[in-house]
This record gives C-alpha cells, sequence and structure tokens, in this order.
C-alpha cells in the first residue's frame, strides 16, 4: 500500500488562480493553494510518522488498558461488577422457585412447592436481622422469630 503525503505549492498562474476561485466559491478547496502528491518515503520526518502509524496499528485492548495503572480502578471495579451480576444470574436462574426449566413444571404456571419458596427466603430473614434496629424489633414480626428456623436469631 502506497501512503500519499498532500504538499502545498503557491502558484502565480492566472489560469490557476481563476479555477481556484471557483473552486473555492463552490466550496470544494478552502484556500487559494493546489496541491501536489509526493510519496511519504521522501524524508526522516515521513518515515518518523509511518512508523508512528504502524505503532498505532499494532495498540489493542491489551496494551492500552493493562499498561496504564491508572485504569486499574476501572478495571477492579467492572470485575467485580461483572462477577456479582453473573452470579446473581445464575442463582436466579438455576435456584429460584418461579424459574422452571424442567419440562413436567414448564406447563403449569402455578406449580408452588412450598419447601422451595422456604429454601429461596431461608437466608433473608438472618439477613435483616444481623443488627438490632427499630423496624426488626417491631412486634409485626413475632411470628417470625418463633419459627424453628429462626430459633437461633436472637432480638
Amino acid at each position: 500500500m502506497s501512503y500519499v503525503k498532500l504538499q502545498r505549492v503557491q502558484t502565480r498562474n492566472d489560469d490557476e488562480r481563476d479555477k481556484q476561485h471557483e473552486d473555492f466559491r463552490l466550496g470544494t478547496q478552502p484556500s487559494q493553494c493546489n496541491y501536489r502528491t509526493t510519496s511519504f518515503l521522501n524524508s526522516s520526518l515521513d518515515t518518523s510518522i509511518t512508523a508512528t502509524m504502524a505503532a498505532r496499528a499494532t495498540y489493542n485492548f491489551t496494551k492500552t488498558w493493562l499498561t496504564d495503572p491508572s485504569t486499574y480502578p476501572i478495571i477492579a471495579i467492572m470485575t467485580v461488577a461483572l462477577t456479582g451480576a453473573s452470579f446473581t444470574m445464575m442463582r436466579y436462574s438455576t435456584q429460584h422457585p418461579d424459574v422452571h426449566f424442567d419440562k413436567d413444571r414448564r406447563q403449569d404456571f402455578f406449580t408452588y412447592q412450598p419447601g422451595e419458596g422456604e429454601h429461596w427466603r431461608a437466608h433473608r430473614f438472618t439477613l435483616a436481622n444481623g443488627k438490632r434496629n427499630p423496624i426488626n424489633q417491631s412486634q409485626l414480626f413475632d411470628p417470625m422469630f418463633e419459627r424453628p428456623e429462626n430459633h437461633h436469631i436472637h432480638r
């Protein structure tokens, strides 16, 4: 592939100047200079530009994000968020009592099995009562504290 560089060349010829005015009036040329093409390999500056372009072409995700230490917190946050979202998605899709992958249970939308619901909600009451506060100490929750699976929780 050959690269082309544009060089500005000032013209003094009246015919060319008239053509440039016409091009400028039509909006095809921004100035009164015409351009001629030369090869990129004519000077050392052109060689360095070519080398820079080649280096940019080899820059990929790894070089961009993993060589700069200021991106590490962003990568860590994205990793934690993706891991949490994946865990939640897998947990809900495989263990939630209302999600039915079993062919027999897919036919009936109103399948209810109390054991599955209790297993799904078992951790919630324990987490909600981890620290004493006015809400979880209310008398409205007395029936929940009396259940056998919640006897290990003290008010």
